[in-house]
């Protein structure tokens, strides 16, 4: 950890670390590597003695993930592949909702409460519902009724 006054009025942290990143191979072809990090960057601006402001970032660097080959068909696939999680920017959020619907809350107060838009929670939301149509689901929601029934084809 790093920490440097640049000004009177602001300061700077800086946070970080890096390591080898080391994955054997299942088969016994090898091994792959990278070398690897993360950063984490503070910003603490105080224009006056009673105000601050934070501004902060950080940069995690690419990780080599564990590859599997199928020996039926030779195509290859890793621990990601299957994960239903995989393409969210916010792997939190569909727990986050559903703990959320469970409980009660309103659609507009549970995209407040968690950050997102309400776009985005209405998609979660229609997600639940066809698992529910489907038999999929083991819960019952009473915000999906509406929706699920918006669903079936008339």
């Amino acid at each position: 950890s790093l920490t440097q006054p640049v000004a009177a009025w602001w300061k700077i942290v800086l946070n970080g670390s890096f390591y080898r990143n080391q994955v054997a191979s299942y088969t016994g072809s090898g091994t792959r590597a990278n070398f690897t990090g993360t950063a984490y960057l503070l910003n603490t601006f105080s224009p006056t003695k009673t105000l601050a402001v934070q501004a902060s970032g950080n940069y995690r660097a690419p990780q080599v993930v564990p590859r599997f080959t199928c020996l039926c068909c030779r195509r290859s696939f890793s621990t990601q592949t299957f994960s239903t999680t995989y393409w969210l920017k916010r792997p939190d959020l569909p727990s986050q909702i559903f703990m959320r619907a469970v409980g009660g809350m309103a659609n507009r107060q549970i995209a407040r409460d968690v950050l997102a838009a309400m776009f985005t929670l209405l998609l979660f939301m229609r997600l639940l519902c066809v698992l529910q149509l489907l038999g999929e689901g083991f819960f019952a929601l009473d915000q999906l009724e509406q929706l699920g029934f918006s669903l079936l084809p008339r």
